[in-house]
C-alpha cells in the first residue's frame, strides 16, 4: 500500500529529470544562438591579421618595384635641418631603380637602388645621408614629400616628424661648420716688434754746445832723395 507522502515523493522524483532536461535544452539553445551570432560577425567583419599596416613609426608606399618603408623625418624644431629616414627595396631582378625626394622647392639627390637590393637613408656609416635644409613643421606633425620615380611619376607621401629622442637621438644632421679661416698654417703675429737700435762704429757724439774738433790729418813727409855714391 502506497501512502500519500510516498506518492507525492514519487511524483516529485518523476518531475525532477524533466526540469533538468528542459534546462539543458535551453542552455544548448543559447550556446547555439551565440555561436550563430559569432559566426555572423566573422562573415561580416574582416580578419585584422590579413589587413596591411605599417609596423613602424614611419610611412610606407610602393612605387612599381620600389618599396619605401619606415619613411620619417627627424628634426629638433620647425625650420631646423632634418634627416630623412627610409629604407628603399628594389624587388626587380634586372633593373636598377631611381628615386628622388622633393620637399617643397628643395630636392634631394637621386637615389639609385640596384636590382634585388635595398638602400637605407638616414645617418651613420651604413646609411646614405639625406639632409633636408629646412623642415616646414615641428615634431609631432606630418609633412608631405614628393617621390619622383623614373618617367617623372610623382607620388605624394605624408610622413611624420619626430624629435631626436630615443633611437632617433643620433639622426639629426651635423652642425654646419662656421665660416672661419683655416685652423692650420702659420699664426698671424699678435703685435708689432719694436725696432732694435743699431750700433755703429762711428765716434761717439759730442756733448751739446760744443763743436766737434776735426780729426787730425796725417801729412806724409816726402821721402828723402837718395844720393848716389860716387
Amino acid at each position: 500500500m502506497i501512502r500519500p507522502n510516498d506518492q507525492e515523493r514519487s511524483v516529485q522524483a518523476s518531475r525532477l529529470p524533466r526540469g533538468r532536461t528542459a534546462r539543458t535544452v535551453l542552455s544548448a539553445g543559447g550556446a547555439l544562438a551565440t555561436a550563430l551570432l559569432l559566426s555572423a560577425c566573422q562573415w561580416t567583419s574582416p580578419i585584422t591579421t590579413q589587413l596591411s599596416y605599417t609596423p613602424a613609426d614611419g610611412s610606407q608606399v610602393d612605387i612599381g618595384s620600389l618599396h619605401i618603408r619606415n619613411a620619417l623625418v627627424v628634426a629638433s624644431k620647425e625650420g631646423a635641418p632634418g634627416t630623412l629616414v627610409a629604407t628603399i627595396a628594389n624587388t626587380d631582378t634586372n633593373t636598377t631603380g631611381h628615386l628622388m625626394f622633393r620637399i617643397g622647392q628643395e630636392s634631394l639627390p637621386a637615389v639609385e637602388v640596384p636590382a634585388r637590393q635595398s638602400v637605407r637613408l638616414g645617418a651613420g656609416e651604413s646609411a646614405r645621408p639625406a639632409v633636408i635644409g629646412k623642415v616646414p613643421a615641428a615634431p609631432g606633425a606630418m609633412m608631405n614629400i614628393s617621390l619622383i620615380s623614373e618617367g617623372g611619376l610623382v607620388t605624394e607621401l605624408s610622413v611624420p616628424i619626430l624629435a631626436p629622442n630615443g633611437p632617433y637621438a643620433t639622426l639629426t644632421p651635423t652642425a654646419t661648420p662656421s665660416a672661419s679661416g683655416p685652423t692650420g698654417g702659420t699664426a698671424a703675429p699678435t703685435g708689432t716688434a719694436s725696432p732694435t737700435p743699431s750700433t755703429s762704429s762711428t765716434a761717439p757724439s759730442t756733448a751739446p754746445g760744443t763743436s766737434p774738433s776735426p780729426a787730425p790729418t796725417e801729412s806724409a813727409s816726402p821721402a828723402p832723395n837718395a844720393t848716389s855714391a860716387h
